[in-house]
Protein backbone atom coordinates (compact mmCIF):
# COMPACT_ATOMS: atom_id res chain seq x y z
CA UNK A 1 0.00 0.00 0.00
CA UNK A 2 1.42 3.56 -0.70
CA UNK A 3 0.72 6.01 1.99
CA UNK A 4 1.21 10.35 2.05
CA UNK A 5 1.56 11.93 5.25
CA UNK A 6 0.97 15.84 4.76
CA UNK A 7 3.25 17.89 7.71
CA UNK A 8 5.10 21.27 8.04
CA UNK A 9 8.73 20.26 8.35
CA UNK A 10 10.26 17.03 8.90
CA UNK A 11 12.20 16.57 12.49
CA UNK A 12 15.61 16.01 11.24
CA UNK A 13 16.25 19.42 9.54
CA UNK A 14 18.13 21.77 11.51
CA UNK A 15 16.72 25.22 12.39
CA UNK A 16 13.10 24.16 12.24
CA UNK A 17 10.30 24.57 14.93
CA UNK A 18 9.04 21.19 15.52
CA UNK A 19 5.22 20.26 16.87
CA UNK A 20 4.23 17.77 18.41
CA UNK A 21 1.78 17.01 14.94
CA UNK A 22 5.29 16.75 12.67
CA UNK A 23 6.68 14.41 15.31
CA UNK A 24 3.81 12.03 15.58
CA UNK A 25 3.71 12.16 11.12
CA UNK A 26 7.51 11.63 11.35
CA UNK A 27 7.21 8.25 13.47
CA UNK A 28 4.50 6.98 11.52
CA UNK A 29 6.54 8.00 8.73
CA UNK A 30 9.84 5.89 10.00
CA UNK A 31 7.21 3.10 11.14
CA UNK A 32 5.47 2.47 7.38
CA UNK A 33 8.61 2.65 5.68
CA UNK A 34 9.96 0.10 8.34
CA UNK A 35 7.10 -2.29 7.78
CA UNK A 36 7.87 -1.96 3.92
CA UNK A 37 4.88 0.16 2.74
CA UNK A 38 5.96 2.78 0.43
CA UNK A 39 5.41 6.26 1.84
CA UNK A 40 5.44 9.55 1.02
CA UNK A 41 5.88 12.69 3.46
CA UNK A 42 5.04 16.08 1.98
CA UNK A 43 6.38 18.97 3.72
CA UNK A 44 4.81 22.66 3.44
CA UNK A 45 6.74 24.39 6.16
CA UNK A 46 10.29 24.77 4.75
CA UNK A 47 11.42 27.82 3.22
CA UNK A 48 12.85 25.42 -0.14
CA UNK A 49 11.77 23.00 -2.41
CA UNK A 50 14.12 19.87 -2.22
CA UNK A 51 13.56 15.80 -2.14
CA UNK A 52 15.24 13.04 -0.53
CA UNK A 53 14.81 9.36 -0.94
CA UNK A 54 15.59 6.89 1.88
CA UNK A 55 14.68 3.28 0.17
CA UNK A 56 10.65 3.44 0.28
CA UNK A 57 10.83 6.40 2.11
CA UNK A 58 10.18 9.57 -0.08
CA UNK A 59 10.20 13.15 1.47
CA UNK A 60 9.61 16.06 -0.33
CA UNK A 61 9.18 19.90 -0.02
CA UNK A 62 6.80 22.01 -1.30
CA UNK A 63 7.14 25.81 0.61
CA UNK A 64 4.31 27.67 1.13
CA UNK A 65 3.92 30.54 -1.20
CA UNK A 66 4.26 33.06 2.21
CA UNK A 67 3.53 33.19 5.49
CA UNK A 68 -0.25 32.64 7.03
CA UNK A 69 -3.16 30.87 5.50
CA UNK A 70 -3.09 32.53 2.43
CA UNK A 71 0.61 30.77 1.57
CA UNK A 72 -0.93 27.59 2.21
CA UNK A 73 -4.94 28.36 0.33
CA UNK A 74 -3.08 29.81 -2.84
CA UNK A 75 -4.29 27.78 -5.62
CA UNK A 76 -0.41 27.76 -7.31
CA UNK A 77 0.60 26.27 -3.91
CA UNK A 78 -2.74 23.63 -3.83
CA UNK A 79 -1.54 22.94 -7.78
CA UNK A 80 2.16 21.92 -6.91
CA UNK A 81 0.99 20.17 -3.79
CA UNK A 82 -1.81 18.06 -5.56
CA UNK A 83 0.86 17.08 -8.38
CA UNK A 84 3.48 15.68 -5.80
CA UNK A 85 0.42 13.48 -4.53
CA UNK A 86 -0.24 12.70 -7.73
CA UNK A 87 3.22 11.72 -9.39
CA UNK A 88 3.50 9.25 -5.82
CA UNK A 89 -0.51 8.03 -6.44
CA UNK A 90 -1.12 6.80 -2.87
CA UNK A 91 -4.14 4.73 -1.33
CA UNK A 92 -4.14 6.21 1.84
CA UNK A 93 -4.08 10.80 2.43
CA UNK A 94 -3.06 10.77 6.12
CA UNK A 95 -2.75 14.91 7.61
CA UNK A 96 -3.27 16.34 11.42
CA UNK A 97 -4.85 19.01 12.88
CA UNK A 98 -7.22 21.87 11.22
CA UNK A 99 -4.68 23.20 8.53
CA UNK A 100 -5.26 24.40 4.83
CA UNK A 101 -3.33 20.50 4.23
CA UNK A 102 -6.81 19.26 4.96
CA UNK A 103 -8.07 20.57 2.16
CA UNK A 104 -5.66 19.66 -0.33
CA UNK A 105 -6.31 15.80 1.25
CA UNK A 106 -10.18 15.83 0.87
CA UNK A 107 -9.59 17.00 -2.68
CA UNK A 108 -7.10 14.72 -3.22
CA UNK A 109 -8.50 11.64 -2.00
CA UNK A 110 -11.90 12.61 -3.79
CA UNK A 111 -10.55 13.11 -7.25
CA UNK A 112 -8.58 10.17 -6.89
CA UNK A 113 -10.32 7.15 -5.06
CA UNK A 114 -8.01 7.49 -2.39
CA UNK A 115 -8.76 7.14 1.63
CA UNK A 116 -8.58 10.07 3.28
CA UNK A 117 -7.51 10.09 7.43
CA UNK A 118 -8.03 12.98 9.39
CA UNK A 119 -6.61 13.05 12.93
CA UNK A 120 -7.24 15.71 15.76
CA UNK A 121 -4.07 17.06 17.06
CA UNK A 122 -5.45 19.26 20.11
CA UNK A 123 -8.52 20.29 21.33
CA UNK A 124 -8.79 23.26 19.29
CA UNK A 125 -8.25 21.40 16.29
CA UNK A 126 -11.55 19.17 17.20
CA UNK A 127 -13.66 22.82 17.60
CA UNK A 128 -15.19 24.50 15.44
CA UNK A 129 -14.13 27.92 13.76
CA UNK A 130 -10.43 27.37 14.80
CA UNK A 131 -9.05 30.60 13.17
CA UNK A 132 -11.76 32.80 13.51
CA UNK A 133 -11.23 32.45 17.32
CA UNK A 134 -7.72 33.09 17.25
CA UNK A 135 -7.79 35.49 15.52
CA UNK A 136 -10.19 37.48 17.66
CA UNK A 137 -7.82 36.23 20.54
CA UNK A 138 -4.85 37.68 18.94
CA UNK A 139 -4.84 40.00 17.22
CA UNK A 140 -1.26 41.44 16.11
CA UNK A 141 -2.01 43.62 13.25
CA UNK A 142 -4.16 47.52 13.50
CA UNK A 143 -7.93 47.22 14.31
CA UNK A 144 -9.05 48.33 10.67
CA UNK A 145 -7.13 45.12 9.21
CA UNK A 146 -9.59 43.04 11.19
CA UNK A 147 -12.52 42.58 8.90
CA UNK A 148 -10.36 41.55 6.45
CA UNK A 149 -8.30 38.96 8.50
CA UNK A 150 -11.65 37.55 9.76
CA UNK A 151 -13.16 37.05 6.57
CA UNK A 152 -9.83 35.15 5.46
CA UNK A 153 -10.01 33.01 8.49
CA UNK A 154 -14.33 32.22 7.96
CA UNK A 155 -13.26 31.27 4.66
CA UNK A 156 -10.46 28.72 5.39
CA UNK A 157 -12.84 27.24 8.76
CA UNK A 158 -15.57 26.92 6.08
CA UNK A 159 -13.28 24.90 3.48
CA UNK A 160 -11.49 23.01 6.11
CA UNK A 161 -14.76 21.72 7.78
CA UNK A 162 -16.33 20.91 4.69
CA UNK A 163 -12.97 18.95 3.73
CA UNK A 164 -13.57 17.37 7.01
CA UNK A 165 -17.26 15.85 6.95
CA UNK A 166 -15.31 13.70 3.65
CA UNK A 167 -12.84 12.39 5.53
CA UNK A 168 -12.78 8.27 5.71
CA UNK A 169 -11.67 7.68 8.92
CA UNK A 170 -11.63 10.71 11.60
CA UNK A 171 -9.04 9.82 14.85
CA UNK A 172 -9.16 11.86 18.26
CA UNK A 173 -7.00 11.41 20.62
CA UNK A 174 -9.02 11.96 23.94
CA UNK A 175 -12.08 11.30 24.80
CA UNK A 176 -13.02 14.92 25.47
CA UNK A 177 -11.91 15.21 21.36
CA UNK A 178 -13.85 12.14 19.97
CA UNK A 179 -16.88 13.70 21.69
CA UNK A 180 -16.69 16.95 20.48
CA UNK A 181 -15.60 16.03 16.91
CA UNK A 182 -18.60 13.19 17.02
CA UNK A 183 -21.15 16.44 17.90
CA UNK A 184 -19.34 19.01 15.17
CA UNK A 185 -19.04 16.66 12.24
CA UNK A 186 -21.52 13.86 13.21
CA UNK A 187 -18.86 11.31 12.76
CA UNK A 188 -17.69 8.39 14.88
CA UNK A 189 -14.20 9.31 15.20
CA UNK A 190 -11.38 6.19 16.48
CA UNK A 191 -9.19 7.23 19.43
CA UNK A 192 -6.11 6.56 19.13
CA UNK A 193 -3.22 8.28 21.33
CA UNK A 194 -0.50 9.76 20.58
CA UNK A 195 3.19 8.51 21.34
CA UNK A 196 6.46 7.70 20.46
CA UNK A 197 9.28 5.24 21.19
CA UNK A 198 11.59 5.66 24.16
CA UNK A 199 14.66 7.27 23.24
CA UNK A 200 17.80 5.03 23.95
CA UNK A 201 19.70 5.02 27.74
CA UNK A 202 21.75 8.49 28.18
CA UNK A 203 25.45 7.99 28.93
CA UNK A 204 24.87 10.23 31.79
CA UNK A 205 22.45 10.37 34.65
CA UNK A 206 22.12 13.22 37.33
CA UNK A 207 22.33 11.56 40.80
CA UNK A 208 25.25 13.67 41.57
CA UNK A 209 22.93 16.99 41.10
CA UNK A 210 22.92 19.24 43.81
CA UNK A 211 19.15 20.43 42.89
CA UNK A 212 15.83 19.46 41.56
CA UNK A 213 15.85 20.10 37.72
CA UNK A 214 11.87 20.94 36.96
CA UNK A 215 12.07 20.57 32.88
CA UNK A 216 9.63 22.60 30.70
CA UNK A 217 9.83 21.58 26.79
CA UNK A 218 7.99 22.96 24.46
CA UNK A 219 7.30 25.68 21.67
CA UNK A 220 6.95 28.74 23.78
CA UNK A 221 3.17 29.61 22.44
CA UNK A 222 0.58 31.24 24.06
CA UNK A 223 -1.38 27.45 23.82
CA UNK A 224 1.35 26.17 25.88
CA UNK A 225 1.21 28.90 28.27
CA UNK A 226 4.84 29.03 29.47
CA UNK A 227 3.82 31.67 32.17
CA UNK A 228 2.20 29.28 34.23
CA UNK A 229 5.88 27.31 34.40
CA UNK A 230 7.35 30.96 35.12
CA UNK A 231 4.79 31.50 37.80
CA UNK A 232 5.66 28.33 39.49
CA UNK A 233 8.99 29.16 39.68
CA UNK A 234 8.11 32.31 41.32
CA UNK A 235 6.37 30.43 44.19
CA UNK A 236 9.12 28.01 44.60
CA UNK A 237 11.93 30.38 44.92
CA UNK A 238 12.48 29.30 48.58
CA UNK A 239 13.28 25.44 47.24
CA UNK A 240 16.39 23.75 45.88
CA UNK A 241 14.31 23.31 42.74
CA UNK A 242 15.82 25.07 39.52
CA UNK A 243 13.47 25.58 36.25
CA UNK A 244 14.55 24.76 32.59
CA UNK A 245 12.40 26.18 30.03
CA UNK A 246 13.19 24.73 26.69
CA UNK A 247 12.03 25.33 23.04
CA UNK A 248 11.45 27.26 20.35
CA UNK A 249 9.92 30.86 20.61
CA UNK A 250 7.86 31.58 17.16
CA UNK A 251 5.92 34.35 18.77
CA UNK A 252 8.92 37.43 19.33
CA UNK A 253 6.39 39.07 21.85
CA UNK A 254 6.20 36.59 24.02
CA UNK A 255 9.51 35.42 24.21
CA UNK A 256 9.84 38.86 25.40
CA UNK A 257 7.10 38.35 28.09
CA UNK A 258 8.97 35.79 29.19
CA UNK A 259 11.74 36.64 29.30
CA UNK A 260 10.99 40.02 31.25
CA UNK A 261 9.24 38.45 34.05
CA UNK A 262 12.38 35.96 34.35
CA UNK A 263 14.90 38.54 34.48
CA UNK A 264 15.00 38.16 38.63
CA UNK A 265 14.24 34.59 38.94
CA UNK A 266 17.83 32.88 40.04
CA UNK A 267 16.07 29.36 39.66
CA UNK A 268 14.99 29.25 36.20
CA UNK A 269 16.99 29.14 32.80
CA UNK A 270 16.03 29.73 29.34
CA UNK A 271 18.19 27.60 27.26
CA UNK A 272 16.60 28.73 23.94
CA UNK A 273 15.41 26.37 21.05
CA UNK A 274 16.69 22.59 20.62
CA UNK A 275 16.79 20.47 17.84
CA UNK A 276 14.16 17.71 18.35
CA UNK A 277 17.05 14.62 18.45
CA UNK A 278 18.63 16.58 21.44
CA UNK A 279 15.58 16.61 23.43
CA UNK A 280 16.09 13.32 24.87
CA UNK A 281 19.31 14.64 27.15
CA UNK A 282 17.28 17.46 28.62
CA UNK A 283 14.72 14.76 29.92
CA UNK A 284 17.17 12.66 31.13
CA UNK A 285 18.98 15.28 32.98
CA UNK A 286 15.77 16.50 34.63
CA UNK A 287 13.52 15.08 37.95
CA UNK A 288 10.14 16.52 36.73
CA UNK A 289 9.06 17.34 33.51
CA UNK A 290 6.16 19.86 33.78
CA UNK A 291 2.92 19.95 31.15
CA UNK A 292 1.44 23.56 31.13
CA UNK A 293 -1.08 23.27 27.78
Amino acid sequence: MRWALLSQVWVEEPDVVVSGSNVQVYYIARELAHRGESVLVLLSGHPSAWERIEGNLHVVSVPALGAGLRGWLHPRWMRRAEEALRSFAPDVVYQRGKLPETILASRYARRYDALFVWCSNADNSARPWKYVRKRLRYRRHPLWLLPARLAEAALADYAIQSALRRADLVIAQTRRQQQTLQAVLGKEPVILGSGHPLPPPPQFHNAASSSTTVLWLANLTPTKQPLVFLRLAHRLQHTDAHFLMVGAAPNAELLALVQRKAAHLENFTYAGAAAFHETARFFAAAHLFVLTS
